[in-house]
């Protein structure tokens, strides 16, 4: 049964796979081709790629700087709020001994922080990672929420660390700034009396468009990640009803919020990284009925 159930839930997720990894080979595509055509275009200068590989070792090194959180040891205000969180509210304690559940069904290793969002979100949870621990951002309303919504939101943060979509994340945001550093290099290096000069700088315009299209592209993956959790927060809590219900009140929240109209714009232009809330009921009810079937 155990082999059934686990084939029929691939089924219901290999289209989106699928969708993430053509999405993802096209990007990496280009890339290299954009890095390869300024080389033609600037005629393989040594000189050029020397200053062009120094630049970029400065890139990354800022890169990693700027993501420090994601590579490097975990903050000791973030330890110290964890204590605090658990210390001043009993909920948390059941939030946390529902993580510590859904890890051990996942086999995730790093252990777990709680820790309160900086900004004000309503009814929130969010993962993200460092070194050393899996953290989860909270604000204080979720703890407010049914048990079972609660068990339904955790199974859906942990399924992107099970999915790994922050080391996919993370490698598309240094591709893409790699390319971007790469082609700034040949602008400033460029002899504009020079007819290879236009050539090169036809390239940078193709490339410059190619920028907008790979932020769609970043957007796309984005939401084929955001169903591939909520179907693995059925797979492995199946409480399919309770995530919709407070996706649900999380989507009541943002229609009376003053940003909905905006919203809907960007809606309209796939400009989102998340579904919809009709698409993703639609996807969670086809996960709750395969967990039904052989439950």
């Amino acid at each position: 049964m155990d082999t059934v159930f686990k084939r029929a839930f691939d089924a219901l997720e290999k289209p989106f796979r699928q969708q993430q990894n053509v999405a993802n080979i096209v990007y990496y595509l280009f890339c290299v081709l954009s890095i390869i055509s300024f080389g033609f275009a600037t005629g393989f200068s040594y000189g050029i790629h020397i200053f062009q590989l120094s630049v970029l070792c400065l890139f990354l090194y800022l890169f990693r700087r700027r993501f420090k959180f994601i590579w490097g040891k975990t903050p000791k205000a973030a330890l110290a709020q964890h204590k605090r969180i658990l210390k001043r509210n009993a909920r948390a304690q059941f939030l946390l001994d529902t993580v510590h559940y859904f890890a051990e069904k996942m086999d995730l290793k790093k252990p777990f922080l709680l820790a309160y969002f900086t900004e004000d979100k309503k009814s929130s949870l969010g993962v993200t990672q460092s070194k050393a621990h899996n953290i989860l951002f909270l604000s204080p309303q979720i703890l407010n929420l049914p048990n079972n919504q609660i068990c339904a939101v955790v199974a859906h943060e942990l399924s992107h660390i099970y999915n790994k979509d922050f080391q996919a994340h993370k490698t598309f945001l240094i591709w893409h700034r790699m390319s971007l550093v790469l082609m700034l290099t040949h602008v400033c290096l460029l002899d504009f009396r020079d007819v290879v000069a236009l050539s090169a700088l036809f390239i940078c315009f193709v490339v410059s468009v190619w920028f907008v299209i790979a932020g769609m592209i970043n957007l796309y993956i984005s939401r084929r990640c955001e169903h591939l959790a909520d179907i693995g927060a059925v797979r492995f809590s199946g409480y399919g009803q309770a995530l919709i219900d407070a996706l649900k009140m999380h989507a009541d929240e943002l229609m009376a919020s003053r940003h909905f109209e905006r919203y809907q714009k960007l809606c309209d232009l796939k400009l989102i990284t998340h579904p919809t809330f009709e698409r993703r009921v639609e996807v969670i009810q086809k996960a709750q009925c395969i967990y039904d079937k052989y439950n």
